[in-house]
C-alpha cells in the first residue's frame, strides 16, 4: 500500500461547491419505513443544519442506514416527508428519484470503478462543461493531485476513501451522505482519516449526514449528533451536549462509560452515597445520578480531607495519556475514575474518592 497523502486544506474549494444554496439543509419529518413486519424507521424526525456535519449514531439495527437511504432516495418512506434545501423530495404525494436529488453518496466499500484511474473515477461524476478546472480543484481538495493517474488497486484505503469523497462532491451536490465511512480502514488510519475527511467536508461547505455506530468517531467529526434507538432519534444536539446532558440512562451509557447511583434530588443539589453534589434540577424526589469517570477524583488516602469517601483500587487500565481506575468504596459501591496517566494507581491501593466535575441527574425510573 502507498502511504497516505495529506489533503491540501489551506483554503476552501472555489465556487465549484461554495456556490451551492445552503439555506435549508435536510429536514425529515415523522418518516417511517417497514420491511414486512420489521419497523426499521418509526416516526423519525431529523434536521441537518446547512453546512454542518450531522452524525446518525446508534447500535446495529436501530435504523441508521435505512434513514440514510431514505434521504438518498434509495428507499421510499411509508409515511412522513423529506426536504433537501427547501425542496420536498418525498412525501405522500411526491417522490424525487435519487439522481435528481443533488445528493452525493459515499458507500461503505467506496464502490470505485476498478478500470478507471483516480482522475477517471472523479471525472465520471463531473458535468461536461468546465470539467478540467473542476477536476483539478477536487484533486487538490482531497490531496490526490500527485497520484491522479493511479488505479484503485494501487491506492491505500485512505486514498480510496478520498477518491470516493471527491467523486461524491464532483456533481456540486446539496448534501453528502456517508455510510460507515471508516469501518473498512485499519485502526491506525481511522483517526487520521477522521480529521482529514472532516476538514475536506468543512472546506467544501456542504451539508453532510454520516452513519456510524462508533461513539468516538461521532464525537470527533460531527457538529451535531442524532442518537438513534429503535428507529427514532432519542436525542439530538452538539456532541458536548448529548454527552454531558443525556436525556435518559440508556443514552448516557451508550455514549460512554457512566456509573449510575440512586439519589434524591433537592432542587439545587442531589444527595447520593457520595454525599451532597451541587446539581440544579427541575424536579425534587427520587433520582438517578449519572457520573462520568472523568468527574471522579482520586487522592492518596493520607492526603484526603472532608468530602472524600474511602475506597480500594480494584483494577486499572492504562492508555498512556490517561488511565481508567476501578475502585470500590467500603460500602461495596464500585465506581470508575478516568485520570491522567500519572500517578500510577495499583490494585489494593487505599484512596479517597469524591465528585469533582459535572453530573447528570435524571428522574428515577
Amino acid at each position: 500500500m502507498n502511504p497516505s497523502v495529506t489533503p491540501h486544506t489551506s483554503s476552501p474549494l472555489p465556487p465549484l461547491l461554495g456556490s451551492v444554496d445552503t439555506e435549508e439543509g435536510i429536514h425529515c419529518e415523522s418518516i417511517s419505513k417497514s420491511f414486512g413486519p420489521e419497523h426499521a424507521v418509526s416516526g423519525l424526525s431529523l434536521t441537518a443544519t446547512p453546512g454542518e456535519i450531522t452524525a446518525l449514531l446508534g447500535p446495529s439495527g436501530c435504523g441508521k442506514t435505512t434513514t440514510l437511504r431514505l434521504i438518498a432516495g434509495l428507499e421510499t418512506p411509508d409515511a412522513g416527508s423529506i426536504q433537501i434545501e427547501g425542496r420536498t423530495v418525498a412525501d405522500d404525494r411526491n417522490f424525487v428519484a435519487p439522481e435528481k436529488r443533488r445528493v452525493g453518496i459515499v458507500f461503505q466499500d467506496y464502490a470505485l470503478f476498478p478500470h478507471l484511474d483516480v482522475r477517471g473515477n472523479i471525472a465520471y461524476a463531473l458535468p461536461e462543461d468546465g470539467q478540467q478546472g473542476r477536476l483539478d480543484r477536487l484533486l487538490g481538495l482531497v490531496g490526490l493531485t500527485s497520484i491522479a493517474e493511479r488505479m484503485p488497486h494501487e491506492l491505500s484505503g485512505g486514498q480510496q476513501q478520498r477518491v470516493a469523497l471527491a467523486r461524491a462532491l464532483a456533481s456540486n451536490p446539496q448534501a453528502i451522505l456517508l455510510d460507515e465511512p471508516f469501518s473498512s480502514l485499519d485502526a491506525s488510519l481511522r483517526e487520521q482519516m477522521r480529521s482529514e475527511v472532516r476538514q475536506i467536508l468543512k472546506d467544501a461547505g456542504v451539508t453532510t449526514v454520516f452513519v456510524t455506530h462508533d461513539q468516538e468517531e461521532a464525537m470527533s467529526i460531527a457538529d451535531r449528533i442524532a442518537v438513534m434507538r429503535d428507529g427514532r432519534v432519542v436525542q439530538s444536539g452538539p456532541p458536548e451536549e448529548v454527552y454531558g446532558s443525556p436525556v435518559d440512562r440508556w443514552t448516557a451509557e451508550f455514549l460512554g462509560e457512566a456509573d449510575v447511583l440512586p439519589g434524591i434530588a433537592l432542587g439545587e443539589e442531589v444527595e447520593c452515597e457520595l454525599g451532597p453534589i451541587n446539581a440544579a434540577t427541575s424536579f425534587c424526589g427520587p433520582a438517578q445520578v449519572v457520573i462520568r469517570p472523568e468527574s471522579i477524583d482520586l487522592s492518596p488516602l493520607e492526603n484526603v480531607c472532608t468530602g472524600f469517601k474511602e475506597a480500594t483500587v480494584l483494577d486499572r487500565t492504562f492508555f498512556g495519556h490517561d488511565q481508567l481506575v476501578e475502585v470500590e468504596l467500603d460500602s461495596g459501591l464500585r465506581l470508575r475514575s478516568r485520570r491522567l496517566g500519572y500517578p500510577v494507581w495499583n490494585r489494593g491501593d487505599r484512596v479517597g474518592v469524591r465528585v469533582d466535575g459535572p453530573v447528570t441527574v435524571l428522574p428515577a425510573e
